[in-house]
Protein backbone atom coordinates (compact mmCIF):
# COMPACT_ATOMS: atom_id res chain seq x y z
CA UNK A 1 0.00 0.00 0.00
CA UNK A 2 3.16 2.12 0.67
CA UNK A 3 4.31 2.00 -2.88
CA UNK A 4 1.21 1.89 -4.42
CA UNK A 5 -1.29 4.62 -2.51
CA UNK A 6 -4.94 3.64 -3.04
CA UNK A 7 -7.08 6.00 -5.11
CA UNK A 8 -9.53 7.69 -2.70
CA UNK A 9 -13.18 9.21 -3.13
CA UNK A 10 -14.60 11.23 -0.17
CA UNK A 11 -17.63 12.81 -0.78
CA UNK A 12 -18.54 16.01 1.20
CA UNK A 13 -14.99 17.17 0.81
CA UNK A 14 -15.56 20.57 0.74
CA UNK A 15 -14.94 21.26 4.09
CA UNK A 16 -14.90 20.12 7.36
CA UNK A 17 -14.10 16.24 8.24
CA UNK A 18 -14.49 15.53 4.58
CA UNK A 19 -11.79 18.40 3.74
CA UNK A 20 -9.30 17.97 6.66
CA UNK A 21 -9.57 13.93 5.54
CA UNK A 22 -8.64 14.44 1.97
CA UNK A 23 -5.57 16.86 2.94
CA UNK A 24 -4.66 13.86 5.25
CA UNK A 25 -4.84 11.41 2.41
CA UNK A 26 -3.13 13.86 -0.21
CA UNK A 27 -0.40 13.97 2.31
CA UNK A 28 0.42 10.46 2.18
CA UNK A 29 0.67 10.28 -1.35
CA UNK A 30 -3.10 9.01 -2.09
CA UNK A 31 -4.52 10.15 -5.43
CA UNK A 32 -8.03 11.62 -3.82
CA UNK A 33 -11.10 12.84 -5.93
CA UNK A 34 -13.07 15.03 -4.12
CA UNK A 35 -16.79 15.15 -4.20
CA UNK A 36 -19.37 17.60 -3.34
CA UNK A 37 -22.10 20.13 -4.25
CA UNK A 38 -19.54 23.74 -3.53
CA UNK A 39 -17.56 23.93 -7.11
CA UNK A 40 -15.27 26.81 -6.39
CA UNK A 41 -14.21 24.71 -2.80
CA UNK A 42 -13.68 21.70 -4.27
CA UNK A 43 -11.51 22.75 -7.16
CA UNK A 44 -9.33 24.72 -5.21
CA UNK A 45 -8.50 22.38 -2.95
CA UNK A 46 -7.97 20.05 -5.79
CA UNK A 47 -5.58 22.70 -7.20
CA UNK A 48 -3.67 22.92 -3.59
CA UNK A 49 -3.78 18.70 -3.32
CA UNK A 50 -3.44 17.43 -6.47
CA UNK A 51 -6.46 15.86 -6.39
CA UNK A 52 -9.17 15.77 -8.84
CA UNK A 53 -12.34 17.81 -8.32
CA UNK A 54 -15.64 16.34 -9.13
CA UNK A 55 -19.26 18.33 -8.62
CA UNK A 56 -21.44 16.13 -7.24
CA UNK A 57 -24.77 15.62 -4.81
CA UNK A 58 -25.07 12.87 -3.59
CA UNK A 59 -28.99 12.31 -3.01
CA UNK A 60 -28.79 12.46 -7.09
CA UNK A 61 -28.19 8.70 -8.09
CA UNK A 62 -27.43 9.42 -11.23
CA UNK A 63 -24.81 12.07 -10.31
CA UNK A 64 -23.45 9.53 -8.39
CA UNK A 65 -22.85 7.18 -10.73
CA UNK A 66 -21.21 9.25 -12.78
CA UNK A 67 -19.21 11.15 -10.62
CA UNK A 68 -17.88 6.98 -9.24
CA UNK A 69 -17.15 6.24 -13.11
CA UNK A 70 -15.08 9.39 -13.75
CA UNK A 71 -12.94 9.03 -10.58
CA UNK A 72 -12.11 5.39 -11.12
CA UNK A 73 -11.45 6.20 -14.84
CA UNK A 74 -8.87 8.72 -13.52
CA UNK A 75 -7.58 6.88 -11.13
CA UNK A 76 -7.21 3.42 -12.55
CA UNK A 77 -9.83 2.21 -9.60
CA UNK A 78 -11.34 2.75 -6.03
CA UNK A 79 -9.73 1.90 -3.11
CA UNK A 80 -10.79 3.41 -0.44
CA UNK A 81 -14.49 5.55 -0.54
CA UNK A 82 -15.19 8.09 2.56
CA UNK A 83 -18.75 8.69 2.92
CA UNK A 84 -18.88 11.51 4.70
CA UNK A 85 -21.31 14.25 2.87
CA UNK A 86 -24.39 14.94 5.26
CA UNK A 87 -26.32 17.83 5.93
CA UNK A 88 -28.17 18.88 9.40
CA UNK A 89 -31.82 20.37 7.92
CA UNK A 90 -34.31 20.21 9.57
CA UNK A 91 -32.97 21.46 12.92
CA UNK A 92 -35.93 21.04 14.98
CA UNK A 93 -37.70 18.75 17.29
CA UNK A 94 -39.95 16.05 15.83
CA UNK A 95 -43.36 17.66 16.43
CA UNK A 96 -42.44 21.00 15.10
CA UNK A 97 -41.65 19.50 11.49
CA UNK A 98 -43.56 17.81 9.18
CA UNK A 99 -42.77 14.27 7.21
CA UNK A 100 -41.49 16.12 3.87
CA UNK A 101 -39.68 18.10 5.82
CA UNK A 102 -37.02 15.13 6.19
CA UNK A 103 -36.53 14.42 2.87
CA UNK A 104 -33.85 16.42 1.97
CA UNK A 105 -32.34 14.97 4.97
CA UNK A 106 -32.88 11.26 4.22
CA UNK A 107 -31.81 11.70 0.49
CA UNK A 108 -28.34 13.06 1.43
CA UNK A 109 -27.71 11.45 4.90
CA UNK A 110 -28.84 7.71 4.11
CA UNK A 111 -29.46 7.22 0.48
CA UNK A 112 -26.31 9.15 0.06
CA UNK A 113 -24.16 6.80 1.00
CA UNK A 114 -26.28 4.21 -0.20
CA UNK A 115 -25.76 4.97 -3.56
CA UNK A 116 -21.96 5.77 -3.01
CA UNK A 117 -21.68 2.66 -1.93
CA UNK A 118 -24.27 0.63 -5.28
CA UNK A 119 -21.58 2.33 -7.48
CA UNK A 120 -18.32 2.19 -5.97
CA UNK A 121 -18.33 -1.08 -4.01
CA UNK A 122 -18.33 -3.50 -7.18
CA UNK A 123 -15.70 -1.11 -8.22
CA UNK A 124 -13.20 -1.74 -5.02
CA UNK A 125 -10.26 -3.38 -5.09
CA UNK A 126 -9.24 -6.55 -3.04
CA UNK A 127 -8.32 -4.86 0.04
CA UNK A 128 -10.77 -1.62 -0.16
CA UNK A 129 -12.39 -0.28 2.79
CA UNK A 130 -15.33 2.01 3.41
CA UNK A 131 -15.92 4.38 5.59
CA UNK A 132 -19.58 5.94 6.70
CA UNK A 133 -18.92 9.06 8.68
CA UNK A 134 -21.98 8.79 11.22
CA UNK A 135 -22.52 10.85 14.23
CA UNK A 136 -21.88 10.55 18.31
CA UNK A 137 -25.73 12.01 17.53
CA UNK A 138 -26.60 8.88 16.10
CA UNK A 139 -26.05 7.12 19.39
CA UNK A 140 -26.46 10.00 22.35
CA UNK A 141 -29.08 12.08 20.10
CA UNK A 142 -29.76 15.70 20.62
CA UNK A 143 -32.84 17.16 21.38
CA UNK A 144 -34.20 19.30 18.28
CA UNK A 145 -31.91 17.20 15.92
CA UNK A 146 -34.40 14.39 14.99
CA UNK A 147 -34.04 14.26 11.63
CA UNK A 148 -29.75 14.66 11.67
CA UNK A 149 -30.13 12.02 14.67
CA UNK A 150 -32.30 9.17 12.65
CA UNK A 151 -30.55 9.54 9.57
CA UNK A 152 -27.06 8.78 10.75
CA UNK A 153 -28.46 6.53 13.27
CA UNK A 154 -29.13 4.31 9.73
CA UNK A 155 -26.31 4.54 8.61
CA UNK A 156 -25.42 1.08 10.57
CA UNK A 157 -25.91 -0.37 7.16
CA UNK A 158 -22.40 -0.34 7.54
CA UNK A 159 -22.10 -3.74 9.64
CA UNK A 160 -24.84 -5.14 7.40
CA UNK A 161 -23.41 -7.11 3.78
CA UNK A 162 -24.34 -4.44 1.51
CA UNK A 163 -24.00 -7.17 -1.38
CA UNK A 164 -25.43 -10.33 -0.16
CA UNK A 165 -24.04 -12.28 -3.19
CA UNK A 166 -20.92 -11.31 -2.19
CA UNK A 167 -20.86 -9.57 -6.02
CA UNK A 168 -17.87 -7.26 -6.74
CA UNK A 169 -17.62 -7.10 -1.96
CA UNK A 170 -14.97 -9.52 -1.92
CA UNK A 171 -11.97 -8.39 0.03
CA UNK A 172 -12.94 -5.00 1.56
CA UNK A 173 -13.96 -3.87 4.75
CA UNK A 174 -16.53 -1.73 6.06
CA UNK A 175 -16.42 1.09 8.65
CA UNK A 176 -18.75 3.31 10.68
CA UNK A 177 -17.05 6.24 12.34
CA UNK A 178 -19.42 8.03 14.94
CA UNK A 179 -17.95 11.58 14.72
CA UNK A 180 -18.25 13.93 18.00
CA UNK A 181 -18.41 17.61 18.17
CA UNK A 182 -17.00 19.64 15.16
CA UNK A 183 -16.15 23.21 14.23
CA UNK A 184 -17.81 24.25 11.36
CA UNK A 185 -17.37 27.04 9.19
CA UNK A 186 -21.07 27.79 8.50
CA UNK A 187 -22.06 29.80 11.65
CA UNK A 188 -25.73 28.94 11.46
CA UNK A 189 -24.98 25.39 12.67
CA UNK A 190 -22.79 27.00 15.23
CA UNK A 191 -25.22 28.49 16.53
CA UNK A 192 -27.69 25.84 16.68
CA UNK A 193 -25.09 23.81 18.17
CA UNK A 194 -24.42 25.58 21.22
CA UNK A 195 -28.55 26.32 21.53
CA UNK A 196 -28.84 22.49 21.58
CA UNK A 197 -25.75 22.30 23.85
CA UNK A 198 -26.79 20.57 26.83
CA UNK A 199 -30.19 19.88 25.94
CA UNK A 200 -30.18 15.85 24.96
CA UNK A 201 -33.37 13.81 24.80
Amino acid sequence: MADHPAPVLITGASRGIGEATARLFAQKGHPVALLARSVAAIESLAHEIGGLAIPCDVADEVAVGQAVYKSATQFGGIGIVVNNAGTLEPAARILDTKPSDWTRNIEVNLFGPLYVLRHAVPLLSKGGVVINVSSGAAVNPFAGWSAYCASKAELSITNTRPCDRGIGCAGYSGLRICAGRCRYRDAGIQSRQSHERGRRS
